[in-house]
């Protein structure tokens, strides 16, 4: 784990570094979203809710949280196959993202904005991703 030791001697350790370890330890964890790439269902601000979750149980259209390089990403699975994932942000339609099993770290549980709590569990899961898939075709 990346430590960074500050001019006062306090030691800290990147936000992501924390949320990768404890998922990989089994403990689901809340964070704040920056990005913009999962707008309008995760917007930056929003905390989420990840649990830990192998990348064997992980189903399309759920939204998981993965390594990519030096960064973690929160993305959609738009394809789940026994050795490989492909996710992309919902705000992206260009490009999806081949992720390894080895760097799923957990599924993305609920989201909250402005107090308010949404789950990302079934049977909501289901029914936003069939919507977000009838829209994708109405744009094309």
């Amino acid at each position: 784990m990346k430590r960074i030791l500050a001019d006062s001697g306090t030691v800290f350790v990147p936000a992501a570094e924390l949320v990768e370890e404890f998922l990989r330890s089994g403990t689901a964890v809340r964070f704040r979203v920056t990005g913009t790439s999962m707008h309008p269902s995760i917007l930056a601000g929003d905390v989420v809710t990840a649990a830990p979750c192998p990348a064997d149980r992980i189903r399309r259209g759920q939204v998981i949280c993965f390594r990519h390089e030096e960064e973690m990403r929160v993305h959609r699975v738009i394809s789940a196959a026994p050795n490989a994932l492909q996710a992309k942000g919902d705000a992206v339609n260009e490009f999806a993202e081949d992720i390894r099993p080895q760097n799923v770290l957990g599924v993305i549980t609920s989201v909250e904005r402005e107090g308010r709590r949404v789950s990302f569990s079934p049977p909501f899961r289901r029914f936003t991703s069939v919507l977000r898939g009838f829209f994708r075709k109405m744009k094309n």
